[in-house]
């Protein structure tokens, strides 16, 4: 059996089980009082899966994406890290549950490219009102199944806000409504933080969430670097924050 037909069994067992699986806290040890549910959410194009992970039970939902771009994995990274964090300190989740998708294009990162497989830029691809055809873009818009894997976690857990983690701009961007929030983690990680540029690309993932969807959103543009711990160091109290919410 390849290995992706093992991982599109994998993911039929995680739809048909309905996992409710505790997380590690870096230890070794599992933390049974916070439950780490994941779902399947879509396959990337080369049949890879693509799971949104559910930490905490609260009427408040948050989400935080990371990894659309293949070749810039400090987001994913830091996503995973507050994934721990999370279990292992459950106050950050009284009264709300915690959405994250922390690798949105699979493909892309076996590949060490921007790209999915099919070469299409998934910041270009999402279904905006002003999406038009461009270089890398897609044939229309949501043509990918990762684009379309974000979009049915959006639908399926309606968050009040979302964080979207990228790099390697070093600054912090808030859309409909966020500017407040937007600026209390810039305070707090020390990044600058940006106006958005008008009008919005074309396909945006910001624009689709703020302009089409009106859920307010920050943007958090890291740098690249190689010191990650001092980069975790730097970025994780904004990411509280966002959780929070104040």
């Amino acid at each position: 059996m390849t290995t992706m037909r093992i991982a599109r069994l994998l993911g039929i067992l995680v739809i048909a089980a309905g996992c409710s699986w505790p997380v590690s806290t870096g230890a070794g040890e599992a933390t049974p009082a916070v439950p780490h549910d994941f779902r399947l959410v879509g396959w990337s194009v080369e049949a890879r899966p693509i799971f949104a992970h559910i930490h905490g039970a609260g009427e408040e939902t948050v989400l935080l994406v990371a990894g659309l771009h293949g070749d810039a994995p400090t987001g994913t990274q830091l996503v995973r890290q507050f994934m721990t964090q999370l279990a292992a300190e459950p106050g950050l989740l009284t009264g709300r549950r915690v959405v994250t998708l922390p690798l949105l294009n699979p493909d892309g990162r076996a590949r060490g490219t921007r790209h999915n497989a099919r070469d299409v830029d998934l910041e270009r691809n999402f279904p905006t009102r002003n999406w038009r055809i461009s270089a890398h873009g897609g044939s229309q818009p949501a043509s990918e199944p990762e684009t379309a894997a974000l979009v049915l976690a959006v639908e399926r857990y309606r968050p009040a806000r979302v964080l979207q983690l990228r790099s390697p701009l070093f600054c912090v961007t808030s859309f409909a409504d966020a500017g407040q929030l937007a600026r209390r983690m810039a305070e707090a990680c020390g990044h600058p933080l940006v106006t958005p540029r008008l009008p919005h690309p074309t396909g945006a993932l910001a624009s689709y969430l703020a302009t089409d969807r009106r859920i307010p959103t920050v943007v958090l543009d890291l740098r690249r670097r190689d010191a990650y711990p001092e980069l975790w160091a730097e970025v994780h109290p904004a990411l509280e924050v966002f959780v929070r919410g104040e």
